[in-house]
């Protein structure tokens, strides 16, 4: 969209403060346009007809994930490992590849070492990777490079931007861009969704999904992957 692409080319250059005002103001804005139907849809407490559920009877999955944005989170990230640790959960830390720090090998291997899983988060989170096909299948290409040398199973995108479609030039087992009620929108629009987005919403039947591969798209063996419901920590 072309909102994005301006907001985008000029973010670096507003302060943070006048940022986040801007979107408090959208996102009023936007709650009282769909306050009938957020933050949960009516009808979504409604079991979905396929359904199988999950395995051996559980009632419910968690899914624990965190995106490491910047250097103060990346400094965190053995003290959160530990605390999880002593709580009993085990979870998946997203890196950003090409943001402005650097992921220590010997932090992935320690985290992998403990049973938490290394994730890829967007290339640079700049809000540009979805910009056109041409450039996202350059930056693919990169993001790719990372999955393999990260031994890395998953992506998520910066700022929840997407395009499912495009998805499938990445050699990925899942990806967790989106939340699951907003599928269908995000694979024509590639919104950006914020938490007052009314396609957001925390629908009560959340569960993953296969996307499939149609002739269309070009991932070698790559024939689905798997989305996941957003629900970064």
């Amino acid at each position: 969209m072309l909102r994005h692409r301006i907001y985008y080319r000029l973010k670096p250059f507003v302060p943070r403060s006048i940022r986040l005002g801007i979107r408090r103001w959208f996102a009023t804005r936007k709650r009282k346009e769909v306050r009938d139907i957020w933050p949960i849809v009516p009808a979504s407490e409604r079991r979905p007809a396929d359904w199988l559920g999950w395995p051996d009877g559980k009632q419910f999955a968690l899914v624990l994930t965190h995106d490491v944005e910047g250097k103060a989170g990346l400094r965190k990230c053995r003290e959160l490992m530990r605390l999880e640790q002593d709580l009993g959960f085990c979870s998946s830390f997203n890196f950003i590849p090409e943001g402005d720090y650097k992921v220590p090998p010997d932090l992935r291997d320690e985290l992998e070492s403990n049973g938490f899983e290394v994730g890829i988060h967007d290339l640079r989170h700049d809000g540009r990777l979805f910009l056109s096909r041409r450039e996202f299948s350059r930056k693919a290409a990169r993001i790719n490079r990372y999955l393999r040398d990260w031994n890395a199973a998953g992506f998520r995108s910066g700022f929840m931007l997407h395009k499912l479609d495009w998805l499938h030039e990445l050699n990925i087992q899942y990806d967790a861009s989106t939340f699951l009620g907003a599928c269908n929108c995000a694979a024509e629009t590639g919104r950006q969704f914020i938490r007052s987005d009314p396609l957001a919403m925390f629908d009560l039947w959340q569960a993953p999904h296969w996307l499939r591969r149609t002739p269309l798209h070009v991932a070698p063996g790559l024939h689905a992957f798997l989305i996941a419901p957003g629900a970064d920590g």
